[in-house]
């Protein structure tokens, strides 16, 4: 069976039951409903599509808890985004093929962001319902294709009953789409962004030092920041301060007074934050009582056991365990008193971490993604400089979300190309407040940071709500690297009023995001086809088009420029848009990046008249 959504600007075809047999299909019953119609295939499968306003739902249900349903989306000429985060950050998300790919949190293609929602530019979006056992099938079922399977599998519980349940909604255009998801699905963070993790940048002791820091080290990095002349939002202490992984204790060799460090960083006009996980290794002396205690979680067959990348025998908290929270939360509280630290940088949070199959307090038809939404919802009680990585229905969470770790490479697959598709990726699934990750990356891998592509990854970095240094400018021989830094560094703080007006409206309903693809500039006609394909390009609101350059040994790069006419901020001059800027000339100091300052003549985009475009038509034509 297919099913035709009918929009504005053309049509997209749902294919129905690709998991119902011929005979299945032959012996159909069909009711109508109020608002729309129910299909019953025999006594233990049924679908059932209703109508209502801009939107539709699909819904099928089984008994049958062995079988899988599934329904494939047909790409068709238009351009997908979805709400997801990856390692290859495909922008547009039809460029992206995955197999049987389980939908939720994951450490598996760095999956932090896991929203269940997929956009297109005809205007319209399809949102699989939270209690789905969802997997999904990109480009390998069918050309052209987006399969959305429901099964009891692995990550999955079994319930009564297997259903796969979605939202199909068609708005006038493709801005208006996203501002209903947003207003109808995602919400809007409650609160503002701590303006001075915006205005100036976070300085992390991770990738300068890695594992090897104590008080005398924090300080020395300290000293050095100040000395040269940087501003700071915070200073973040990273791994490896505790006695033993989880015990949330200070190392008092490494820190022999927390309380005396954080007062002598705020002397030098530092705000002080600390690196938390969920996890504990089996081997720390609190971990057979926790364990008895319940306080991990653990498998259906009570087995807690799970690994992280600090420890190969470990285990996880559980935070839908109320006793687990609290008596975890009452570690960081004294970790807190202890030492008057600000806030927190709490790491991890994904599904993927718990021991499987899992068995979480809460819903059954809920996991294992509650488990991501109860640690962000939790964490955030300490307020707006907390860090977090993670994110499953939290868009509401006033916080910062950072990009999972980044390669220190060039390409599209985890290095600096990604950090633009994942920043929009990010924002188009509901995150405003996007971190980007560590400038230059993390040097994993025995990859080399070098001085292009640490300017190059700051340039990037510049027009995104925050920055985040943890190798510095000054780490390289080169005094130009430094000055270079500077530079970008003070145009990033000279926008934060910008960025904030941008939050501010954002939270009212008045602007679609802070970081935005260029198909959302503000006179860019929805029928730019071009528009809808640039992933090496981004805006911050609808009026600052930023295009880095992000390949080695590049000093220049092409261009696109959506309708209007743009300044160019580094020269001056105006161009036209809807045209491309060919070999822009862009030397290592240089970071391309333009305003719109009028409409072009004949460029200016008509708005739709808003009325629904929704209407289904069910083919007789059966697909066996």
């Amino acid at each position: 069976m297919s099913l035709l959504v009918n929009g504005p600007a053309g049509k997209t075809s749902v294919q129905l039951g690709q998991h119902l047999s011929s005979d299945l299909l032959a012996n159909a019953k069909y009711t109508e409903l109020e608002n729309g119609i129910r299909v019953d295939f025999d006594s233990k499968i049924s679908l059932e599509i209703k109508a209502a306003g801009e939107c539709s739902e699909v819904i099928w249900t089984t008994a049958d808890n062995a079988t899988t349903i599934q329904d494939c989306i047909d790409y068709g000429t238009t351009h997908w985004y979805g709400g997801f985060e990856q390692k290859d950050q495909r922008w547009p998300i039809e460029k992206l093929q995955h197999s049987n790919y389980q939908y939720v949190t994951q450490e598996l293609d760095n999956m932090g962001i896991a929203e269940r929602y997929f956009l297109n530019s005809f205007g319209q979006y399809f949102y699989v319902e939270d209690y789905v056992p969802l997997f999904l099938d990109f480009n390998t079922t069918g050309q052209n294709q987006l399969c959305m399977s429901a099964k009891f599998e692995d990550p999955f519980l079994v319930v009564d009953e297997l259903r796969l349940h979605y939202r199909i909604c068609t708005l006038s255009d493709v801005k208006e789409a996203q501002l209903h998801a947003i207003d109808n699905i995602f919400g809007r963070p409650s609160a503002l962004p701590d303006e001075r993790m915006v205005q100036h940048p976070i300085w992390s002791t991770w990738v300068r030092y890695k594992r090897n820091i104590s008080e005398t080290i924090v300080m020395e990095f300290a000293n050095e920041i100040a000395n040269l002349g940087y501003e700071n939002s915070q200073i973040e202490i990273d791994d490896d301060w505790e006695t033993c992984y989880g015990e949330l204790e200070f190392d008092l060799e490494k820190f022999p007074d927390p309380g005396r460090l954080v007062s002598n960083l705020r002397s030098l006009g530092f705000r002080v934050t600390l690196w938390i996980h969920p996890f504990m290794n089996e081997n720390c002396p609190s971990f057979q009582t926790l364990k008895g205690l319940g306080y991990f979680a653990k498998d259906e067959n009570g087995r807690t056991r799970t690994r992280w990348w600090n420890g190969l025998l470990a285990a996880i908290f559980d935070f839908t365990n109320p006793d687990a929270a609290n008596y975890w939360f009452s570690k960081i509280d004294a970790i807190k008193a202890i030492s008057q630290v600000d806030s927190f940088k709490f790491d991890a949070g994904e599904t993927s971490w718990l021991p499987n199959p899992r068995v979480l307090s809460g819903p059954r038809d809920m996991q294992p993604n509650i488990y991501t939404s109860t640690y962000i919802r939790n964490v955030s009680q300490y307020g707006p400089l907390t860090e977090v990585r993670a994110g499953f229905r939290t868009q509401d969470i006033p916080l910062f979300v950072r990009m999972v770790d980044k390669d220190s490479r060039w390409t599209m697959n985890n290095g600096l190309r990604s950090i633009v598709t994942s920043l929009l990726a990010m924002n188009m699934a509901g995150y405003p407040y996007v971190l980007p990750d560590m400038i230059g990356g993390n040097n994993y891998f025995g990859e080399e940071i070098s001085e292009e592509l640490f300017i190059r990854w700051l340039q990037a970095s510049t027009f995104m709500p925050s920055l985040q240094f943890s190798r510095v400018p000054w780490d390289f021989s080169n005094p130009e690297v430094d000055a270079i830094s500077k530079k970008f560094v003070e145009l990033h703080a000279n926008y934060t009023p910008v960025f904030m007006q941008l939050a501010q409206q954002y939270l009212a309903g008045g602007a679609v995001s802070i970081n935005n693809p260029i198909w959302m500039a503000r006179y860019s006609p929805l029928s730019d086809e071009q528009a809808f394909l640039i992933d090496d390009e981004y805006l911050l609101g609808d009026e600052i088009l930023v295009a880095p350059v992000m390949d080695e040994g590049a000093i220049q790069r092409d261009i696109y420029l959506p309708s209007g006419l743009w300044q160019d901020l580094n020269t001056g001059q105006l161009y036209q848009g809807q045209s491309w800027l060919y070999n822009y000339p862009a030397p290592l100091d240089t970071l391309p990046h333009f305003k719109l300052t009028a409409v072009s003549d004949g460029n200016v985009n008509t708005p739709v008249q808003k009325h629904i475009f929704f209407s289904l038509v069910l083919l007789v034509a059966m697909i066996i």
